[in-house]
């Protein structure tokens, strides 16, 4: 059985901070669901194609590869893979001091890296929050 990886997305777009939805991630699929909360304020959803109006209480889901690890909107969270890339480096290197060991390639070491690279960051006027296990 693969494991479950659950994030929580909060935002403060409404002014104060806020649950937006669950984010749960597996080996073979990425899932965004809002919160009743979030549906119930009326505020914007996740991205154009996430419109919290549409998929209500619906969870969506996308497949997870090694391209697009993760739900696509928060793709661009992760570090990007190139060699040069400083902050994955940086990322990288706190993961070994944490675990004593090389962070091993797939799905749990981008999971760690969305957690580390997406705790705060602002889209457009969101700040958006991503913490989970």
């Amino acid at each position: 059985m693969s494991r479950m990886r659950h994030g929580v997305i909060w935002s403060r777009i409404g002014g104060q901070p806020m649950k937006m939805g669950d984010l749960v991630l597996t080996e073979l699929e990425a899932g965004f669901t809002y919160t009743r909360d979030w549906l119930a304020a009326g505020l914007p959803g996740l991205c154009l194609l996430g419109d919290s109006a549409i998929w209500g209480e619906t969870t969506v889901s996308y497949p997870v590869s090694e391209r697009i690890p993760v739900f696509p909107r928060l793709l661009s969270l992760i570090p990007g893979r190139s060699p040069r890339n400083l902050q994955r480096r940086h990322y990288l290197d706190l993961l070994r001091r944490q675990d004593g060991r090389e962070p091993p390639p797939g799905i749990d070491t981008e999971w760690r890296l969305l957690l580390l690279g997406g705790a705060w960051r602002y889209w457009s006027h969101r700040c958006v929050c991503v913490n989970g296990q």
